[in-house]
């Protein structure tokens, strides 16, 4: 099995991508993980890869999670709320 990790920025960053993880897709020997940075999970969200966000990584970061909950507050709307939190953190 080979892995492949594709990392996106941005939803027009993953739409630029998109071609290329749908070819990948067509193969059983390679598995893909995406790191879908900001707004790229929404473009990843039918598609059958391992998505992956900054919550995956800095979620259990006391320190991360103390600096983007206050920052979080501050914001009108977010998509994911954990996701935010780690990001910002």
């Amino acid at each position: 099995m080979t892995e492949v990790v594709i990392v996106t920025y941005g939803g027009g960053h993953a739409r630029m991508l998109a071609p290329v993880v749908e070819r990948l897709n067509h193969y059983e020997h390679i598995e893909i993980s995406i790191l879908a940075l900001t707004t790229a999970v929404l473009e990843f969200d039918s598609k059958t890869v391992n998505i992956l966000g900054y919550k995956d990584f800095f979620s259990n970061d006391d320190d991360v999670v103390h600096y983007g909950k206050i920052l979080a507050s501050e914001l009108e709307k977010v998509i994911d709320y954990d996701e935010s939190v780690a990001y910002l953190g």
